[in-house]
């Protein structure tokens, strides 16, 4: 190929790869929530490329360039190399804590890699100002030559070595650890895939519920808050049981003189058997009665003898007999089949590690959970929890959804672990391939010197590293699901009427 149609060519993939990025760190960004890492990639690529595409225009068209743009050709790519590799750093630094360590418990209660560290400083900021402070200085006091060869940008043409303090040094020596920390991440992952999908050992279920140990103060603790429930419990079934007692009383007590016809108590509703059953269980160790007690209570009361009396017809001669009642007069509540909830017993509680400390082997505290039979009768009111479109979903209460799958994320929140599994494979493959990329830029540099050439190679490795870090995002991050759909929402709007 020829130097000009090879300019060409390098002219068109830097300038495209531009736009190419961005079109994918903006909607990435929006569905993980956290923006410092993409905008400053993005920043540095857009720089670092237009800079690259510039200098290829002046050297095709034969035009002057002054010597500060000489030398800003030759030192961004450094300081490009530089902010990256920092941004390579945290991530991987990141990724691996995240999945490595233990003490924030399972992997959808840990923080995001992406989520931004005031340590960040240092690999990002104070790293590349330094290094470009000493390529400055050695090029500077040792005279270094800066050229265009073969009508590409200019870079360091003689001596070579000060080569080593930009791309082809500490980001190319930085960006092995970097790889390593991905590869020993990914594995871990995956290894923990396959174990979540191999089946469950015996060994490994009764290890899982075993008990876990906790201290004396915990213990007691545990029964003085088990006690206060439990007698909580108690004094509503009483109240209730009382006030129902009272009733039946004041119906019996009731003058013949005040009616024609005696009066026989309704049998008790459903509601009333419910707490009559819960009366008499009363579980000493079963704290999660507790989130059912606010519906222990009567949600409506009997109906005087009064009430029901003067909405009846004229009683019978007889003195026992049934009264004939109106239908349309009746005060008592309606009983609707199709608005009761059946609740067949309490939901699965966590295992408490005080529950060990009672005789487990009664069967009063093996049918603690089963007894309880409820029927409560509610309103059916529409979820509403998942608001919005398919591809516009707010329904999580936790952290950002990220890359596999990803909605619209807010900060802090929590994620589905098989979600962060997804999300963190997509950002250790960047990983990985930025690493590549990076080794990939200095390789030609390393062997000009292992050479002892004078002049530099004219097209080397660093000319293809650039264009694949342009491009990189889009082929490593451009088939989320997420970033397809907010690719693809323009066009779904025209073709709706």
């Amino acid at each position: 190929m020829s130097p000009s149609a090879l300019g060409v060519t390098w002219v068109v993939l830097t300038l495209t790869a531009i736009p190419a990025s961005w079109l994918v760190l903006i909607p990435f960004s929006i569905a993980t929530g956290h923006w410092w890492g993409q905008t400053v990639y993005g920043l540095t690529v857009t720089v670092m490329d237009s800079v690259f595409a510039i200098g290829l225009i002046y050297n095709m068209l034969h035009m002057h360039t002054s010597r500060s743009f000489c030398l800003a050709q030759a030192i961004i790519p450094s300081v490009g190399a530089y902010i990256l590799s920092g941004i390579c750093i945290c991530l991987a630094a990141s990724t691996y804590s995240t999945v490595f360590n233990l003490k924030h418990g399972p992997l959808r209660h840990r923080r995001n890699p992406l989520e931004w560290k005031s340590i960040y400083l240092l690999p990002v900021v104070l790293w590349p100002l330094s290094a470009t402070a000493a390529l400055l200085a050695a090029s500077f006091k040792h005279g270094v030559t800066f050229q265009s060869i073969d009508h590409l940008p200019c870079e360091v043409a003689h001596p070579l070595w000060p080569r080593l303090l930009g791309y082809a040094g500490a980001p190319f020596l930085a960006s092995v650890p970097c790889l390593v920390l991905s590869v020993i991440t990914a594995y871990r992952i995956t290894t923990v895939s396959r174990m979540r999908q191999a089946p469950i050992t015996r060994e490994e279920q009764v290890a899982r519920l075993s008990p876990i140990r906790i201290t004396a103060e915990e213990r007691v603790m545990n029964r003085l808050e088990r006690e206060r429930r439990t007698q909580s419990l108690l004094v509503l079934a009483s109240a209730h049981s009382h006030e129902k007692h009272t009733d039946r009383i004041s119906v019996v007590s009731l003058p013949h003189s005040m009616s024609d016809s005696a009066w026989l108590p309704s049998p008790p509703t459903v509601h009333d058997a419910a707490v009559s059953d819960i009366s008499h269980i009363l579980p000493e160790s079963c704290s999660g009665l507790q989130r059912y007690s606010s519906h222990l209570e009567p949600s409506y009361a009997l109906p005087s003898p009064l009430v029901r009396e003067g909405a009846s017809t004229p009683p019978s001669p007889i003195t026992f007999a049934p009264v004939n009642q109106t239908p349309a007069a009746s005060s008592r509540p309606s009983f609707d089949p199709t608005t009761l909830h059946y609740y067949d017993g309490l939901d699965p509680m966590p295992v408490s590690p005080f529950d060990y400390d009672e005789d487990v082997s009664s069967p009063a505290n093996t049918e603690q959970e089963l007894v309880v039979h409820r029927v409560h009768r509610r309103a059916l009111q529409p979820q509403t929890d998942r608001v919005g479109s398919k591809d516009e979903m707010s329904s999580y209460d936790g952290w950002p959804p990220m890359l596999a799958g990803i909605r619209r994320a807010r900060s802090g929140s929590l994620i589905p672990s098989s979600e962060l599994t997804g999300a963190l494979r997509r950002i250790l493959f960047f990983q990985v391939a930025f690493s590549c990329i990076v080794i990939l830029a200095g390789l030609t540099t390393w062997i000009d010197l292992a050479k002892h050439r004078d002049m530099p190679t004219p097209f080397g490795t660093q000319h293809v590293a650039l264009v694949l870090v342009g491009w990189g995002p889009y082929f490593v991050f451009g088939h989320l699901p997420a970033v397809g759909s907010y690719l693809s929402r323009p066009f779904r709007r025209r073709r709706q009427p």
